[in-house]
């Protein structure tokens, strides 16, 4: 069984835990197993996952804190 860990994630997105604390990872991974079940109809643990599983909620991460990035307005400039 495979395990999520934050610095999984980190790694993905890019950045460091000192721009990103361990409780905001843990709440983006925390997100991302709750729709990994949502879309499978079980109960996923991000602890104690299969590799498919561990891939979709550490690649899900980068989609949550980009949007915020995106100043829509640009784009119909």
């Amino acid at each position: 069984m495979a395990s999520v860990s934050v610095d999984d994630v980190r790694d993905v997105i890019n950045v460091s835990s000192a721009e990103v604390p361990d409780v905001k990872v843990l709440k983006m991974i925390k997100r991302a197993e709750v729709t990994l079940e949502l879309e499978t109809d079980k109960e996923i643990d991000y602890s104690n996952c299969t590799d498919a599983e561990k891939e979709f909620i550490t690649v899900l991460q980068p989609y949550t804190p980009q949007v915020s990035s995106v100043n829509f307005f640009s784009l119909t400039d």
